[in-house]
């Protein structure tokens, strides 16, 4: 709603292309949208923000290998190393420094929730590339009413469990928070970011919010660092640094239109 007063006229001109382009739309504001921002906020019921942001780290390796896996483009060795030990880093974490041990005492679902969002948002992040010429508030507020409306389904479900009530103020300031900044300007700048520069480079930026997030997590949320905790994260900073090779010696595509 609060993108709509700006991108009307470009939904309007952009109508037809919306239009030829729905099902593919769709399915992006679906995935990367709407049931990303679902399960990563259902993890984070059942694990830690420390947890689900150390986890989401991976997502610059995830949106470097996705193009092999999804469009069969040819995966430099270094890459695959650097996949192999993310993998690595987020096994310790999930099993908290015990990886032969997946027994379900071992696992957090909140952290298969945090992996599997960040599974999907690196899926959307490497599929963007493909869409067709869009204004970038025509894209956002396409993708953005398709997310809102795949939320009706569980939260018509939640009303019917738990009936409707009314949230305390605080949580209404999240609510408002989470859906303007994170949201709203996030994606937006996110979205002009793939498209000026392409998903690699923009990827790398990624490594950002698990390194600002765990730091406000342990002041304001009274979180403790465990050993599992920087074991696995030191794993996965190997992972980002040997990734980094192939960055140096490869220019996305989308670069050569800046």
């Amino acid at each position: 709603m609060c993108v709509l007063p700006f991108a009307w006229r470009h939904l309007k001109a952009d109508r037809q292309t919306l239009r030829d382009s729905w099902l593919f739309l769709t399915l992006l504001g679906f995935f990367g949208v709407g049931f990303f921002s679902y399960i990563v906020y259902c993890g984070l019921q059942y694990t830690t923000a420390t947890n689900s942001l150390l986890l989401q780290s991976i997502m610059p390796i995830l949106t470097l290998v996705m193009p092999a896996v999804l469009f069969g483009e040819r995966l430099r060795p270094v890459l695959a190393l650097s996949a192999v030990l993310s993998f690595a880093g987020i096994m310790w974490i999930v099993t908290k420094g015990h990886p032969l041990d997946l027994r379900g005492s071992a696992l957090n679902i909140g952290d298969v929730l945090s992996v599997t969002g960040v599974f999907l948002y690196s899926v959307y992040a490497t599929f963007l590339r493909k869409v067709p010429a869009l204004h970038p508030l025509t894209l956002l507020a396409a993708l953005f009413a398709i997310g809102m409306g795949s939320m009706a389904v569980p939260y018509a479900a939640n009303l019917a469990s738990n009936g409707p009530s009314m949230p305390p103020v605080e949580v209404v300031a999240a609510i408002l928070y989470v859906g303007v900044f994170p949201s709203l300007v996030a994606y937006g700048l996110f979205n002009r970011a793939v498209v000026l520069i392409g998903s690699a480079r923009s990827g790398i930026y990624m490594n950002l919010p698990p390194v600002f997030g765990v730091a406000l997590a342990v002041p304001l949320l009274g979180e403790k660092l465990a050993l599992y905790h920087l074991v696995g994260a030191v794993i996965i900073i190997i992972a980002i640094a040997i990734s980094r090779e192939r960055r140096a010696g490869t220019v996305d595509g989308a670069n050569q239109e800046v």
